[in-house]
């Protein structure tokens, strides 16, 4: 989809330049084959919703946003741009048909799971992100980090200061 808004906006020839700058990033190529990410496909699907958005067909658009949303959860913030957007082209009613599709998409294929284990689906959809620190560190760490960085750490571990007890005074507070 990358390709095909490069085409719509400048061209078969930048679209081809920046389809292959896409492929053959290093970037993503390490973050998705490495870490094992799945923001590429989260992308992925994102780009094929803007592509519908440009071209008007609003209903595929909001498949691939649904399928983006259900693949990452980050691409949930940019709905609101999608429907100002579809609000200033069109009207209120092809706003809401926009978020009926969507939401029927991601009902659609997360209720067997749903079904199945529901508080399980909501801890691991929702909740475990609210109480996932970022880049896996939790508060202590980053102060043990900090101040780390300020007294050398050793020094720190000679003065019995350490994570478990920066952990346990967070915790007390």
């Amino acid at each position: 989809y990358v390709y095909k808004i490069a085409d719509l906006r400048s061209g078969k020839r930048n679209a081809r330049i920046l389809e292959k700058a896409v492929l053959f990033n290093p970037f993503i190529i390490f973050i998705s084959s490495l870490w094992g990410m799945m923001d590429s496909w989260s992308v992925a699907f994102l780009m094929g919703s803007i592509y519908y958005l440009i071209q008007e067909k609003y209903d595929k658009s909001a498949v691939f946003y649904a399928l983006s949303v259900l693949t990452k959860q980050l691409t949930l913030f940019y709905g609101l741009l999608f429907l100002a957007y579809i609000l200033k082209k069109v009207d209120i009613k092809a706003v809401l048909r926009f978020v009926l599709f969507s939401v029927f998409v991601f009902v659609s294929v997360s209720l067997p799971f749903i079904l199945a284990y529901p508080s399980g689906f909501f801890y691991k959809t929702f909740f475990f992100h609210v109480g996932r620190y970022p880049q896996g560190l939790s508060v202590s760490g980053e102060i043990f980090i900090f101040l780390s960085s300020l007294i050398h750490a050793t020094s720190l571990e000679k003065m019995g200061i350490t994570v478990e007890l920066i952990s346990n005074i967070v915790t007390l507070v």
